[in-house]
Parts: structure tokens; sequence; C-alpha cells
């Protein structure tokens, strides 16, 4: 029998720590689509005079939506490859130094594991969370874009 089918307490329970843990990853996601949310809101409200202008200048109403999309595409990949870089570094230094963990030693009576752990890289983690911030900031930009291309030139170019 392999350890999963020996042990059902054991898969449960990891079952629930991946829930537990896919829980926390939705309200993180969700803050960091708020906090783009609230920038690029606050773009768009210092920059209506600038769309009207665009607009009576030519440009059609969903240019105006599409430049909201792309500025929040760029901070959402800028901010992925820093949240990449950063964590790379972090999983590296810990991958050679090791964390030590006090209750080790405690916990090696009734269970035999490491008293250090090393870290190392989950690939697939580290795609799945880029691409959601990436689609968060996307998902955070749509409300703004869609009230740019609501905008009326002259309303526009009266706003201060």
């Amino acid at each position: 029998l392999t350890w999963k089918e020996s042990a059902h307490e054991i898969v449960s329970i990891q079952s629930f720590q991946d829930a537990i843990l896919l829980i926390v990853l939705i309200v993180i996601f969700s803050i960091v689509a708020l906090g783009i949310f609230n920038t690029l809101l606050m773009s768009f409200f210092e920059r209506i005079r600038e769309f009207g202008l665009m607009m009576a200048l030519g440009s059609r109403p969903q240019d105006v939506a599409k430049l909201i999309i792309a500025e929040a595409l760029l901070l959402g990949t800028i901010g992925a490859l820093a949240g990449v870089l950063c964590g790379l570094s972090i999983i590296l230094f810990y991958k050679s130094h090791g964390i030590a963990l006090p209750i080790g030693e405690a916990m090696s009576y009734f269970m035999p594991f490491d008293r250090i752990i090393y870290l190392k890289f989950a690939w697939n983690g580290l795609v799945y969370s880029s691409l959601a911030a990436i689609g968060a900031s996307l998902l955070a930009a749509l409300f703004p874009a869609w009230r740019a291309a609501q905008l009326k030139v002259a309303e526009a170019l009266r706003h201060y």
C-alpha cells in the first residue's frame, strides 16, 4: 500500500489544509485586486480632462478604454515580475541555508521529520500566482475602462 492508501487521516488533513490555503489565496488576491482597482480609479479621476482631450482630438472611446487596460496589464506584469524575483531570492536563500524548526525536536518523539526544512521551487504555484496577479489587475481595470469609454467630451474637458 502507498502512504496515501494507508493513512487516510493524513490525506484528509492535507486536503483540508489545501482548501484553507485556497480560501486564503482568494482573500489575498481580492485584496490585491482592490488595491489595483483603487490605484486605477484614482488615476482615472485625475486624468478625466486628459481622456476628454484625447477624445476631442479624435480618439475613440474604446481606444481610451484600451489604454487603461494596457496600463493595468503593465502594472500587473511588473508587479508579478517583482514578486517572482523577490520570492525566488528568498527561496534560493532558504534552499541552501534551511529554516530551523525549534519544535522539531519535541515533535520528533511523535513523528519523524527533519529539524531543518529546506525550501524548494514550486513552479506550478509560481506560474499560477503570477497569472492570477495579472488577471486580478486586468479585472480591476474593467470598471475604470468602462467609465472612461462612457465619458462625454464636453463634460470631461470641464472636469477639475
